[in-house]
This record gives C-alpha cells, structure tokens and sequence, in this order.
C-alpha cells in the first residue's frame, strides 16, 4: 500500500507539473489541478499554495 501511495504522489505532482508549464497562472489552471492539489495538500499538510511549490521544487530540483 505504500508503494501505491508514494506512486500516486509523485504521478500527483508529475501532473501539475506538467500543467503548470504554460499556465501563466490563471484561476482556470487552478481550477483544472485542484484534485491533485487536494490529494497532495492531504499528504504534505499543507495548504494549496504550499503545495504548489512543493509540487514546482521538487520538480526542479528533479530534473
């Protein structure tokens, strides 16, 4: 179960990764991530916004 766990969070923040790349941050991009954004929020504790940079660092750091 902690595999399937872990794989979901880093496929959580894949995708908004992969949907931040040309979203000039426009409510509607928000809008479109907000299920993987309130999964991660849930692991992490975080709020929203938290998350969001965690998802973008941890992906920079990444590459």
């Amino acid at each position: 179960m902690e595999t399937t766990t872990k794989k979901q969070i880093l496929e959580n923040i894949g995708k908004v990764y992969e949907k931040a790349k040309a979203c000039h941050l426009e409510e509607s991009f928000f809008k479109s991530i907000e299920a993987e954004i309130d999964s991660l929020s849930q692991y992490f504790k975080t709020t929203e916004v938290q998350t969001f940079f965690i998802a973008m660092v941890f992906t920079f750091n990444y590459s």
